[in-house]
């Protein structure tokens, strides 16, 4: 199944590894900067979603991740390397 990505929008669906909160988490398996960004975010709550499950979100996706979106608004928050007071920004 292949998800069209409207204005960088992603809409829920089986893509989905993990469903809790109103942030995106753009992943890969294997990416160890996703691990790192995975890491300085845990304990919030974050729809994980893996890329590779979706060739349209490769298309768009496939240098960036991770990327963290904002689950309403699809605007993306952060993406690459994670600065850990980007993300303290975001969470809090």
């Amino acid at each position: 199944m292949m998800t069209k990505v409207v204005k960088g929008r992603i809409p829920l669906d089986d893509r989905l590894v993990f469903m809790s909160g109103n942030l995106r988490f753009l992943t890969r398996q294997g990416c160890h900067l996703c691990e790192d960004a995975l890491a300085l975010l845990q304990g919030v709550p974050l729809d994980i979603i893996d890329i590779d499950l979706d060739p349209d979100l490769v298309l768009v996706y496939d240098e960036r991740v991770p990327v963290l979106l904002d689950a309403t608004t699809g605007e993306v928050l952060l993406e690459g390397v994670f600065a850990p007071d980007a993300v303290r920004t975001i969470v809090t």
